[in-house]
Order: structure tokens, then C-alpha cells, then sequence
């Protein structure tokens, strides 16, 4: 296991047989109608994810097992006292990675120079998320390794596309469906971006662009361009997405920033 990039063993740790790695816990929303036989379905929401995370610290004494028990913590809270988000990576599991946060009690069981703390962790956002974004995902990208599910025929996205005339190319999701960053950097007097029913128009710029349609941002130069955005925040489903861009006059590069995401 890895946590913020290290593998826990640097932090004086290792992980316990036992340990559980659940699903997001799913709450099914119902409606009950009087003298009607069971309940309406009426749709889902998916909450946070918990983790119990059981380690264990073995140093040639206590004193020293505390010492690496109180560095840890210090990755766990900042200077305040707050929690700090922990990037968590499971050794069976390593091209996905979870964002999570300290919860409840830190249950320390001691004996002697052995030391067994019970660490709850909290996901917020339940999905894993693969750790190269899919505009990284190449060949030479040393962070895939022979243990990574890409593997298995993973396409990615083109990287940074040039772009002169009307063109399309597509965009392949792996896990569930995602709401991607799109950078333009360049000009045009018009230009029109498409995947499927979904489209979003920019006037004539030059510059720099970014489309946050998690964020249901759009900024120009790095300023707030909201007002000047015309269409939709665009989501890409699962598979195979081709994106269209149609335009006039248009020199610029075009670049389409998501990690897959997976529960």
C-alpha cells in the first residue's frame, strides 16, 4: 500500500491481514403509497466510501514505535489539527488511487515494543481514480507498469491535437462516465465543440481557454469567462466519445484532461 505517493513501510508501517476495502455505501430513495403492496423505487445516491485500515508498528522498542506512530499522524493532520487528504493506493490495485480523510477514533492496541493502531479513513468522492490522467496514458509513461489494467487495450485520448480546419477524434473512457478539463490555446473567429447531443460554442478569441466541466467553470487568459460561454458543460460516457471541433479561422491546439474513474 502507498499513501501520498510512499509506500508505507517508509512510514514505519506495514498492513494487516484483514483489512477492509468495501464498496460506496448506496442508498436507495422510496416512496410508499397507502394499501399498495411494497414501495416505489425512486432512484439511488451513492455516499462515501469508509476504510478500516488495520497496521501494525514493530521498532526495537516503544519508544521508538511511538516516535513512528507520531510521524504518521503528522501526514494525517496539518499544523491546525485538521485532517489532510491522504492519497491511497493499494498494492493489488496500483493504477487507482483513492482521496480519503481521517475519521473517528484512532484506536491504538499496545504491547510492548508492538503497536496495532485501527485507522478509519472517510472517501468523500467513493470512485477510485486511475493515477495518469488519459491524455498521459502513452507507452512510454514510466508510472504504468505490467501490473496496471491498461493493459488490456486502453486507448487513452490523442494528447494535444493541432488544429486548422474542421476536424474530429475521439476520446475513450474506461470506467464510469466523466466530466473532463478542455485547454484551447490558440485563436479562432469562431469555433464550436461537439460530442454527440452535447456542444458548447466560444466566440472569437485569442488565447487561452479552460473549460472546467466538473466545475462548471470556463476561464479565459486565467479570468472568469463564464458570461461568454455558450452551450453545454460536456460529459464523456463510458467507451468510445468522438468530439467534433468546427470553426473559422481557426490555428490552435486542443488538449481533453479526465482520469478514469471506477467503484
Amino acid at each position: 500500500m502507498k499513501i501520498n505517493d510512499r509506500p508505507i513501510k517508509e512510514y514505519g508501517l506495514f498492513l494487516l491481514q484483514g483489512h477492509s476495502h468495501p464498496s460506496p455505501q448506496v442508498v436507495n430513495k422510496t416512496v410508499k403509497v397507502p394499501g399498495v403492496a411494497g414501495v416505489y423505487h425512486m432512484g439511488s445516491e451513492i455516499s462515501s466510501t469508509p476504510f478500516m485500515l488495520p497496521f501494525g508498528i514493530l521498532e526495537d522498542n516503544a519508544t521508538a514505535t511511538q516516535r513512528k506512530l507520531r510521524l504518521f499522524m503528522r501526514e494525517c493532520f496539518d499544523e491546525n489539527g485538521n485532517t489532510k487528504p491522504l492519497k491511497i493506493v493499494y498494492d493489488y490495485e496500483p493504477d487507482k488511487y483513492y482521496t480519503g480523510y481521517v475519521e473517528g477514533l484512532i484506536d491504538v492496541q499496545r504491547l510492548h515494543e508492538y503497536a496495532n493502531p485501527m485507522i478509519n479513513i472517510t472517501v468523500p468522492d467513493p470512485f477510485a481514480y486511475s493515477i495518469v490522467s488519459a491524455d498521459e496514458l502513452t507507452w512510454g509513461n514510466e508510472v504504468i507498469t505490467f501490473e496496471s489494467y491498461y493493459l488490456l487495450g486502453h486507448e487513452g485520448t490523442a494528447g494535444m491535437i493541432e488544429v486548422t480546419e474542421n476536424t474530429s477524434f475521439n476520446l475513450s473512457v474506461d470506467g464510469y462516465a466523466v466530466k473532463p478539463i478542455i485547454e484551447i490555446n490558440g485563436s479562432a473567429d469562431d469555433l464550436t465543440v461537439s460530442v454527440g447531443n452535447q456542444s458548447f460554442s466560444l466566440p472569437q478569441f485569442d488565447g487561452e481557454w479552460e473549460i472546467d466541466s466538473s466545475m462548471y467553470s470556463a476561464l479565459y487568459n486565467g479570468q472568469n469567462a463564464f458570461g461568454e460561454y455558450e452551450g453545454d458543460f460536456i460529459t464523456l460516457s463510458q467507451g468510445t466519445n468522438e468530439m467534433k471541433i468546427n470553426g473559422s479561422n481557426m490555428d490552435l491546439s486542443i488538449r481533453v484532461k479526465y482520469e478514469d474513474r471506477y467503484m
